[in-house]
């Protein structure tokens, strides 16, 4: 019987130790967690936001935004001001943090966003038509947070 109590008490320090060591690593500071991505029709924008760290040691990080876009190009003439020749351009926006240093094993990612707008605005194919930008549609986004390196949250959406 006291054999049976001996392994019964190891047991429960193997599983407290396990415990513990679970919450070694990163992981996020209650009540922050993964960091959420929403777009915004009306002005052609992502954004995402911040999130807090903690475990990382002296690992630095990083979260990028990469947006993909598409708008129509319409061509202007001057003569009679018609619409020449109107296509589908498309474009790549990115936003950064930078590189985040930690403090005292912990990381403050900030939010991040970025608008998709096609700057310069492309030419026509006669220098004389005026060009205009219609119609931004945000085709795709993704966003990464990296973790001294490595790949800690990933996401992306339409």
């Amino acid at each position: 019987m006291r054999r049976v109590g001996i392994i019964a008490a190891l047991s429960m320090v193997f599983v407290a130790l396990g415990a513990t060591a679970a919450k070694a690593g990163p992981h996020y500071v209650a009540p922050a967690g993964d960091p959420v991505c929403t777009v915004n029709e009306a002005t052609d924008t992502v954004s995402c936001t911040g999130t807090e760290i903690a475990g990382v040691g002296n690992n630095n990080a990083e979260a990028t935004l990469v947006v993909n876009a598409s708008a129509t190009l319409l061509c202007h003439n001057p003569g009679n001001d018609n619409i020449v020749e109107p296509h589908t351009v498309n474009f790549t926006k990115t936003a950064s943090t930078g590189q985040i240093e930690p403090k005292n094993g912990r990381l403050i990612v900030p939010a991040v966003s970025t608008t998709a707008t096609l700057t310069p605005t492309p030419t026509c194919p006669n220098p004389n038509w005026r060009a205009e930008i219609t119609d931004v549609t945000i085709t795709s986004f993704t966003y990464t947070l990296t973790l001294g390196g490595e790949v800690f949250f990933t996401t992306s959406g339409p």
